[in-house]
Order: structure tokens, then C-alpha cells, then sequence
């Protein structure tokens, strides 16, 4: 992904709901999203690194995944085996989630040597003041995961994540809506977590069905954005797509409606117009905070 000029990514937005996700309405350019967009066509790494196709926790009405590195490995192991465009690309998404999503954790005053000083030297020292670590760049990533919605009709079953500190979600192609659901009373999970299903139509329908939990707040996810969830929106809150050919954009019904309105160098998508959903394809890396 190359460019003339360096694209500034739009800022991440915390959002009220659900706690503790933020949204970047453009960490790509369109230039660069449609350059990775198109080269992971291209390249088709569904079909070459598998001889059947390989589908998650939602199984094959869900999308095709392509798996790079596991809960095991650490960030140099997973860089190893990462495709060059894809390693540039999962650095930038760990320097802007360190800088902007974790700033509070990362960046901690630290008291000055100065205080140390002996009194005979007094004259020549500073006095006794706070220091700001620099804090890092990067994250302790451990997998990534390149997965192909051909339309939208493909879904994802609602679930929570139980592995590391943050998941990071990239998205590319058509855009769609990331739907969340409030789970905070259950344990957080060792391990995804897929939540209960209706076994039928009627089920479903029961208000009184001891699961059923309600859509409590939507995303709108477009080409070259970026959703991090950490803490209750991580390892609380469900998120899941329901299969969908089309949707109208309602900033006032989506809990990133105004970042998109207003935090972003683009214009938003039409407010009087049927967006359909085509092929997407989303990049998600699962993180945990450095050690140090």
C-alpha cells in the first residue's frame, strides 16, 4: 500500500455503548483500502492455503477464514508467517489501538531520578518532577484472522471473545452492521464463547425464552474502518451479523452514527438511499497488552 502522501487516520472514537469499544471511521485511505481489498482477491487465500475451505464458529453460512498464527504463538511468531502487505498493515493497526485505545494503560507518569540527587550538587539539579514514559508501539498479537463474506447473506453467530485483551476488526468491501448484544452477567469466557441459539422459529419468537437478549446497539462498518473492543465490550457484550441484503443508514440508530457524521474526512454514506451488502472481507487480530 503505497501513497504519495502519508494518510492521517480519522480519530478513534470511544463510544458509550457497548463500554469500552472505539471507533476509527477511516484508519485506510480509500486508496488503501481498495489496494488490500482487491490484492486479497487476488490473491484468493481462502482456496490456496487450504484444499477445502476453512469456516469458523458459525460454520458455512458464516464466512471463509483464512488463519494466521493461534492462541500459542507471540507477536514474532505470528509476523513470521504473516504475508508482508498484512504484517505492515497489522504494525499501523497496533501503533494507532496503543496511541488512542489504550493510552490510559500504556502511558503512565513515572517519578523523575532527579529526586535523587545528593545535596551537595543541589544547585545543578532540577527539582523533583514526573516523567512520561514513552509509551510502546505495538501490542503482543497472536493471530489474525482473514475472513471472506461473499454477500450478505453470509452471518456470523453472536459470541463473545475469551482470549487476550483487545480484538481489532478491519473492514473492507461492503460495509455491514455489527450487532451486540448484553452478556455482562455471565463469567467471562476462557475461550470464545458461542451463546445459545433458538432451536426453532417458535422458540425465537418467545419473549419469555430464558437467552433471548436484545440488540442493545449496532455499528456501521465501512470500507476502511477500524472497531477495537476491549474490557465489557470484549469479553461482555455478544457481537455477532445478522444475514442481511440491504440497510438504510439511521446515524441516530447506530452507536457510531456520530463518529461517522462527524469525526471522519469522508462523507457519510447517503442518509436517503438503500445501501446493499455485497462481498466483504474483515481483518480481525486478537491482542494482549505488552508485557513491559
Amino acid at each position: 500500500m503505497t501513497s504519495t502522501q502519508p494518510h492521517t487516520a480519522s480519530p478513534a472514537v470511544r463510544l458509550a455503548t457497548p463500554p469500552g469499544a472505539f471507533y476509527t471511521d477511516a484508519l485506510l485511505s480509500e486508496e488503501e483500502a481498495d489496494l488490500l481489498f482487491h490484492t486479497l482477491l487476488e490473491e484468493n487465500l481462502h482456496a490456496r492455503r487450504h484444499s477445502a475451505l476453512t469456516y469458523g464458529i458459525t460454520g458455512r453460512e458464516g464466512p471463509q477464514l483464512t488463519i494466521f498464527g493461534n492462541v500459542s504463538k507471540h507477536r514474532d511468531q505470528l509476523y513470521r508467517v504473516l504475508p508482508p502487505h498484512l504484517a505492515r498493515l497489522c504494525a499501523r493497526i497496533e501503533a494507532h489501538v496503543c496511541e488512542h485505545v489504550f493510552s490510559d494503560v500504556l502511558s503512565k507518569p513515572v517519578a523523575s531520578s532527579a529526586s535523587s540527587c545528593s545535596s551537595s550538587y543541589s544547585s545543578s539539579c532540577s527539582s523533583s518532577s514526573s516523567l512520561e514514559i514513552a509509551p510502546p508501539t505495538s501490542l503482543d498479537s497472536f493471530q489474525l484472522t482473514v475472513n471472506l463474506y461473499p454477500s450478505g447473506d453470509a452471518w456470523l453467530v453472536p459470541h463473545k471473545d475469551g482470549v487476550g485483551d483487545c480484538v481489532c476488526i478491519i473492514t473492507l468491501g461492503s460495509h455491514t452492521l455489527l450487532e451486540f448484544r448484553n452478556y455482562t452477567d455471565r463469567s467471562p469466557p476462557a475461550f470464545t464463547e458461542v451463546l445459545p441459539q433458538p432451536a426453532d422459529e417458535e422458540e425465537a419468537a418467545n419473549p419469555l425464552w430464558p437467552e433471548a437478549r436484545p440488540v442493545e446497539a449496532s455499528l456501521w462498518l465501512r470500507h476502511g474502518s477500524l472497531v477495537v473492543l476491549r474490557d465489557d465490550a470484549f469479553k461482555g457484550w455478544a457481537h455477532g451479523i445478522t444475514a442481511q441484503c440491504e440497510d438504510r443508514f439511521e446515524p441516530t440508530s447506530l452507536a457510531n452514527g456520530e463518529a461517522i457524521l462527524h469525526e471522519s474526512s469522508r462523507a457519510p454514506p447517503a442518509l436517503d438511499s438503500v445501501h446493499p451488502r455485497g462481498r466483504r472481507i474483515s481483518l480481525v487480530l486478537w491482542s494482549n497488552l505488552p508485557s513491559n
